[in-house]
């Protein structure tokens, strides 16, 4: 026969089981802002599917209706910066260009290509989560100041979203490039930098012929 404290152990695990499988028990990503909603619903998706590291931390997806080539971005929200980086809010900051599905130009890259550059930005802002206030500045200072770092860091980053090892985003980070050639077509300058500054479709398709999806 078996104890009342083998049994009472079993009924604990059981209810705890059945909690987290309703859900009860799981951290889920706080995600508001005024932002596109598809932005909102995507970063909901991307977080536990790619960046479970975020779902204890809370984001603002905020409307940006940004110039010069810019159309995302992502910081720690400055009234915040100070706190613990769990206390902290992490804004991704969003072209509604980019979002756009209506039927007025200009029209926005496919669904796979905004969940993968939202997945670069939200890399971005796992590296801030885990930085202390003087971290954040130590690396805010280069980045601005050193363009080298800066490339080197957007390359780095492009790469950690290659290496999610998903065929969607592998292939959206693809069309995101395409799309915002189109967007600078008439900008050679801001093209040329684009091109620098992030990896091109080519060596996209290059290193993922070296690191081939293992996922969908």
């Amino acid at each position: 026969m078996a104890s009342t404290h083998s049994v009472s152990l079993r009924f604990v695990l059981l209810v705890a089981v059945v909690l987290v499988g309703l859900g009860v028990c799981a951290h889920a990503v706080t995600v508001y802002g005024n932002g596109p909603e598809r932005a909102i619903e995507l970063v909901r998706e991307i977080v536990p599917t790619y960046l479970p590291f975020l779902e204890p931390f809370t984001i603002e997806v905020v409307q940006w209706n940004s110039q010069g080539g810019y159309f995302l971005r992502s910081s720690p929200k400055l009234t915040t910066v100070t706190r613990q980086p769990l206390d902290r809010v992490y804004q991704v900051f969003v072209n509604p260009i980019v979002f756009n599905d209506t039927s007025a130009p200009p029209h926005g890259p496919s669904l796979t290509a905004c969940r993968s550059i939202l997945t670069h930005e939200l890399t971005h802002c796992s590296d801030y989560a885990n930085m202390t206030v003087l971290q954040l500045a130590e690396f805010v200072v280069p980045y601005e100041l050193n363009y080298t770092f800066l490339v080197e860091y957007e390359h780095y980053t492009d790469r950690r979203v290659l290496d999610l090892r998903s065929a969607s985003l592998d292939a959206g980070l693809s069309d995101y490039r395409t799309w915002i050639y189109g967007q600078l077509a008439d900008d050679p300058e801001q093209l040329a930098k684009k091109k620098v500054e992030y990896m091109t479709p080519d060596q996209i398709h290059r290193y993922v012929i070296a690191h081939p999806p293992t996922r969908p």
